[in-house]
């Protein structure tokens, strides 16, 4: 008899470590297709042209000031030739020491998992997943995408940090703009059929899948738009002086009229 007993124990909990391990699986996996329900591609294109930007407005910033320092004369210009040409070196190896520092999706993935991992227990994770999976879901987190797009973007236009129209980043623009419009068709649905859609932000486990996951995902954003910004100036610091030979250039082009 004890030993049946022993045998039975066994099983039963051989059983349940089982379903803990599957259960353990399953919430795992459902992280998983929670963020890949998201992207980055919007906050991605307003931090691309942040940081373009930033770079254009240190970089000029430094030619104008070697051509007063210099006596570079009225020619040292941004149409001037050797001025482009120098603008453009410092500028891309800036953007390259930039790179390094603004990782691409799968970083974006990693930090969304641990959000919902830090804000949602099992249970919330495996309902999220379940609901979120189907329509209007797909929907629901493209707007969530959206929001957040919306607070990265607040954050550079109220404090004019960042210029739509600004010389040299059209390219960054218009790449915004084609996102919008990506996140905007992502987003069109018609929740007539579903009136728990329009309630999912306010209720939890919805709400707090907004807010707190949301805002964790905003600093996350941010420190790696600053982040960028910051390795940047680093390699401003180290190469700068890659410009020095184009000035050179200009100076034996213009001859005694630069003086």
């Amino acid at each position: 008899m004890e030993s049946l007993f022993r045998m039975l124990f066994g099983v039963v909990l051989i059983f349940w470590l089982g379903c803990g391990v599957a259960a353990a699986e399953t919430t795992e996996a459902n992280l998983d297709r929670l963020a890949s329900l998201h992207d980055m591609r919007l906050p991605d294109a307003w931090t691309t042209l942040y940081v373009r930007q930033k770079i254009l407005e240190r970089v000029r910033r430094h030619l104008g000031d070697a051509g007063r320092e210099e006596r570079l004369g009225p020619q040292w210009t941004r149409t001037a030739p050797e001025w482009q040409q120098a603008e453009r070196e410092l500028s891309e190896v800036m953007w390259a020491g930039a790179l390094a520092e603004l990782p691409d999706a799968a970083w974006f993935q990693a930090r969304w998992r641990g959000a919902a991992r830090e804000v949602l227990n099992d249970r919330e994770i495996d309902a999220l997943a379940a609901q979120l999976d189907s329509a209007p879901g797909p929907h629901l987190a493209a707007t969530m995408d959206w929001t957040i797009a919306e607070l990265v973007m607040t954050r550079l236009t109220f404090t004019d940090r960042v210029r739509m129209d600004f010389p040299g980043t059209e390219k960054e623009a218009s790449a915004i703009q084609s996102a919008v419009h990506r996140k905007q068709d992502a987003m069109a649905f018609d929740y007539g059929p579903y009136p728990w859609a329009a309630l999912f932000a306010w209720h939890d486990p919805g709400r707090k899948y907004f807010r707190d996951v949301g805002f964790r995902i905003v600093t996350e954003l941010n420190a790696r738009m600053d982040a960028g910004v910051a390795a940047a100036q680093a390699a401003f610091d180290r190469e700068a002086v890659r410009v020095e030979p184009f000035i050179e250039a200009f100076r034996r082009r213009v001859g005694g009229s630069a003086e």
